[in-house]
């Protein structure tokens, strides 16, 4: 909790004034306060819901009047991604391998890891800059995994895990490869 209080006021204070607005900071906020929910979360519930939460500040269109086609990518993403966590959860009491499968499947979805990536860019390059980093480099869905294989002994959880961390390091060396093209930060 502290480091993602670190991480929050390193933003806002190296964010020049002109780009930080009020929006930015409540969606800021509130992205912090479902993390803090993901990380005090007792029941699977309670933890879906913190995961949820985090999603409504990243819904909203922010590009520009003449980009709103590629932002319905991004929405649609993160609708689909947090439809597959509400069946992987609903799916806890009949098969522990389908749930821990659906709900992985959403996480893989919502923070864009390969192959699911396609939304990112187009959120890294409309969204505001603070936003981009506390909502992309929080990682919730990796505390989201960690926490629901802790309070849900029944999933196997060696490989969804493992399934996670295989795809997610595939992601960086893909980011990084694409990466050296780019002579621009946020270009696409």
């Amino acid at each position: 909790v502290l480091q993602m209080l670190a991480v929050t006021l390193l933003v806002v204070w190296a964010t020049p004034r002109q780009i930080f607005s009020f929006g930015t900071m409540t969606a800021i906020l509130w992205i912090e306060c479902s993390i803090i929910v993901l990380c005090e979360a007792q029941t699977v519930r309670a933890l879906s819901a913190g995961y949820l939460l985090a999603a409504l500040p990243l819904l909203r269109n922010w590009s520009p009047e003449g980009e709103r086609a590629p932002w319905a990518l991004v929405q649609w993403s993160l609708i689909a991604s947090s439809l597959l966590v509400i069946l992987g959860c609903a799916a806890l009491g009949t098969s522990p391998v389908v749930a821990g499968g659906l709900v992985l499947l959403g996480v893989l979805v919502r923070e864009g890891i390969f192959p699911f990536h396609s939304w990112m860019p187009v959120f890294a390059r409309s969204a505001p800059l603070p936003l981009v980093i506390v909502g992309v480099g929080m990682h919730s869905g990796a505390l989201f995994l960690l926490r629901f294989a802790q309070l849900e002994p029944g999933v196997p959880s060696g490989w969804l895990l493992t399934a996670a961390c295989v795809l997610a390091s595939w992601t960086v060396v893909y980011g990084a490869v694409v990466a050296l093209s780019q002579s621009h930060l946020r270009a696409c």
